[in-house]
C-alpha cells in the first residue's frame, strides 16, 4: 500500500476499517448491513471497428459525456491545468462544453527549476482558447521541501507525494468562488470536488458557509 500498489480494493491502513469497493453501494441499518453490485464489466465483450477514426470517435463521446456527468450547471468551473496532455484534453472538452469565457485553468509554476516548469505550454494552451489563466508558483511546495507541514489525507496517505501543490491549486480556486474543480488523476480519472474548499471552512469553524455549496449539488 505505501508504494500505491492494492490488490484489495477494501482494503486500508486502518485495523477494521474497510473502503466500500467500486461499483457497490453499502446500505446500513439498524440492526445490518447489505452490499450490493451496482454494475460489473463484462470482460466478455470486445468493441471491433473497421478503422481508427471509429475508435477516436467513441473514446471521445465517452469521456464527454462522462465529464457532462461530473459538472453542475449552477456552479463556477476551473480546472487544474499543467502542460500535459491529460488535463489539456480535459480543459478542450470543458470549453467545448461550457464556452472559454465560463472556464478558468489553475496551473503551478516552478521559477526555480526551469525543468519542471512548464508555464510556456501552459501559456500557448490558454491564450489559443482565450482562456483566464491563473499561474501559481509553487516552489515552495515541491515535494519533500517541507515535509512537517504534509496534511495527509486519512483515506489516501500512499498516493500524497504532490498534497501542496495539489492544495495550492483548490485553495486558490476555491478562494476565486470556484468550487468545482475539474482534475485528471494519472489519465484515467476524472475529479470534481468541493472538499478542500469543505474543509477549509470547517476548519474555520463556519459550517454555515457550505449550505449554498451544498444546496447547488
Amino acid at each position: 500500500m505505501i508504494a500505491g500498489e492494492k490488490i484489495d480494493a477494501e482494503e486500508t491502513l486502518f485495523a477494521s476499517i474497510r473502503h466500500c469497493p467500486p461499483a457497490h453501494v453499502l446500505t446500513f441499518r439498524r440492526n445490518s448491513e447489505d452490499r450490493h453490485t451496482v454494475w460489473q464489466l463484462d470482460h466478455s465483450k470486445s468493441i471491433r471497428y473497421a478503422n481508427k477514426t471509429d475508435y477516436f470517435e467513441h473514446f471521445s463521446d465517452l469521456l464527454l459525456r462522462s465529464l457532462r456527468h461530473r459538472l453542475s450547471d449552477s456552479l463556477p468551473v476551473s480546472i487544474s491545468l499543467s502542460g500535459g496532455l491529460d488535463s489539456m484534453l480535459l480543459c478542450s472538452l470543458l470549453v467545448e462544453l461550457m464556452g472559454s469565457d465560463a472556464v478558468k485553468t489553475y496551473s503551478n509554476v516552478f521559477h526555480a527549476c526551469a525543468k519542471c516548469d512548464e508555464s510556456k505550454r501552459i501559456e500557448l494552451f490558454t491564450s489559443s482558447l482565450g482562456l483566464d489563466a491563473q499561474l501559481i508558483n509553487a516552489d515552495d511546495c515541491w515535494t519533500f521541501s517541507k515535509r512537517s507541514a504534509w496534511p495527509i489525507p486519512y483515506e489516501h496517505p500512499w498516493t500524497n507525494y504532490f498534497v501542496q501543490l495539489q492544495l495550492g491549486i483548490s485553495r486558490a480556486a476555491g478562494s476565486s468562488g470556484h468550487v468545482q474543480l475539474v482534475h485528471g488523476d494519472f489519465g484515467d480519472a476524472i475529479g470534481t470536488s468541493i472538499t478542500p474548499v469543505a474543509l477549509d471552512i470547517l476548519l474555520a469553524c463556519e459550517p454555515h458557509r457550505m449550505l449554498p455549496y451544498l444546496s447547488s449539488l
